[in-house]
Parts: C-alpha cells; structure tokens; sequence
C-alpha cells in the first residue's frame, strides 16, 4: 500500500513540478492518455512524446499521460476496449484463446482492428476527462503556490 501511494505521490509532484502554462500541460497529459488506450502497448511514451513535441505541447506530461497503461491497468483497459469495439464492429464472438497457434494468428488481425477502434473510442472521453482534471489541479496548484494568492482558510468549513 506505502509503494503504490508513494508512486502516486511521485506521480503528482512530478506533475505539478512541470513548469509552463497549464493548457499545454494538461494537453499533453490528455494525449497522453488518449494513446495509452490505443493498442500501442510498448510505444505509447515514445509515441506521446513525439507527437507532444511536433504539437508543441508538454512532452514530460504526455510521457506521464501515457504510463496511464501499465501492468496493472492494462488487463482492463484492453479487455475494456476490445469489449467496446468488437460490439461496435458488430463481431458475433468475444474472444476466445485457442487450442493451437494457427487459430490464434488467424484471429489476431480481428482482435487488433477490434482493440484498435474500441481503444479510439474509449479514448476520447478518456482524454477529454483527463484534460479537464489535470487543467483544473494544475491551475489551481499555481494559484495557491503565489504567496500574494495565499488565504487563510475558515478552520470550521475548510474553505479558503
């Protein structure tokens, strides 16, 4: 429990430790998030941080966008995204693991199609949710990171 806390911990203060405005930041968090969907599994950072760059936007938020997909994310992720783009596709089966490596490589292009529209469609409210909440957190941190900004909260409710 400590290590996954202190990984988010990390996580966060990396973010908001990115200096530069908050919109580009929170788009190249949201690109990155919008790739790590995709079936991409092994390039997403590179390919976040390539295409942050060429867009002008955060390359170290998408880069962090992108780790969304992990070993312990990806399971769901992918099984969520193949679920939505084999019903979007129309396909009659959900995947089945074969008995034999022919069956298998035979059914590894309609897995991949399958993978790849379901992961833009899932993508895009992902992005689009991650985008907002990165953009808030982060403009709110440098507003209260401003000593002339800086008030003193009502102790009661907490608010400041």
């Amino acid at each position: 429990m400590k290590l996954t806390h202190y990984k988010i911990v990390r996580i966060y203060s990396r973010l908001m430790n990115i200096h530069g405005e908050p919109r580009p930041v929170a788009l190249g968090y949201a690109l990155g998030t919008f790739l790590a969907a995709t079936p991409l599994m092994g390039v997403h950072c590179i390919l976040a941080v390539f295409i942050a760059g060429v867009l002008k936007w955060n390359r170290l938020s998408a880069g962090i966008g992108a780790l969304t997909s992990n070993l312990l994310t990806a399971p769901m992720l992918y099984g969520g995204t193949y679920y939505i783009g084999s019903k979007t596709l129309g396909m009659k089966e959900i995947f089945v693991i074969p008995g034999n490596l022919n069956d298998l490589l035979s059914q590894s292009s309609d897995m991949l199609i399958a993978l790849t529209v379901g992961g833009f469609i899932a993508g895009i409210p992902l992005a689009i949710c991650s985008y907002y909440i990165c953009y808030h957190i982060i403009k709110r941190y440098l507003y209260y990171k401003n000593p002339k900004n800086r008030q003193p909260c009502n102790p009661i409710l907490n608010i400041p």
